[in-house]
């Protein structure tokens, strides 16, 4: 089945690049607690697809008004709560939970581009991590709207954060990965 998926999948974006240069993809992710993947593309839309199931389309909604840079997926099964987290050539940074409209406001906005995004359930509650252009990792707590800068020693275009609170870069220096101390770093 998973095959079938993925060929679908490339099929419709091989169809779409074909047919409008606005609906090229440019910002791929995964979300790790299910079998999802969210798209981002050139006219600022994030699509949801299943990984496990046929759907002739994805779920998508037009989050930003320029390309989309990065994206991530987080699935909160306990709230059954998906958000579709994604950043754009404007600095912006906007969250879509998939059951309702996507937020109005963006999470974060700044004079730099978000590089990588990722996001995981960890012990401390569900957690945002960006990488941005001017060196550094910002990492949100999601249910509190706290918020930590960490500066970035290495260059990033590859961004994962595991449950247990691994924070991984990776680039063009290599891969670098941090134990994030989670309790410490939201007392």
């Amino acid at each position: 089945m998973a095959a079938t998926v993925f060929g679908h999948i490339a099929s419709h974006y091989d169809q779409v690049h074909l047919t409008s240069h606005a609906s090229r993809p440019t910002a791929l992710g995964s979300c790790t607690q299910s079998s999802l993947a969210a798209v981002g593309d050139a006219s600022g839309a994030v699509h949801l697809w299943s990984l496990t199931e046929y759907r002739p389309m994805p779920k998508s909604r037009r989050l930003h008004t320029v390309p989309v840079t990065a994206v991530a997926c987080l699935r909160l099964a306990e709230e059954d709560l998906t958000f579709v987290i994604s950043a754009a050539f404007d600095g912006s940074i906007r969250m879509w939970e998939t059951s309702q409209d996507p937020m109005e406001s963006p999470v974060d906005q700044r004079p730099a581009l978000v590089t990588a995004l990722a996001a995981a359930d960890t012990p401390a509650g569900p957690l945002l991590a960006a990488a941005w252009n001017d060196a550094e990792i910002h990492v949100w707590h999601l249910t509190s709207g706290n918020v930590r800068t960490l500066p970035m020693l290495y260059r990033c275009s590859a961004l994962t954060l595991s449950s247990a609170g691994q924070l991984t870069v990776g680039g063009p220096d290599g891969v670098h990965a941090t134990r994030l101390d989670l309790e410490r770093l939201w007392d």
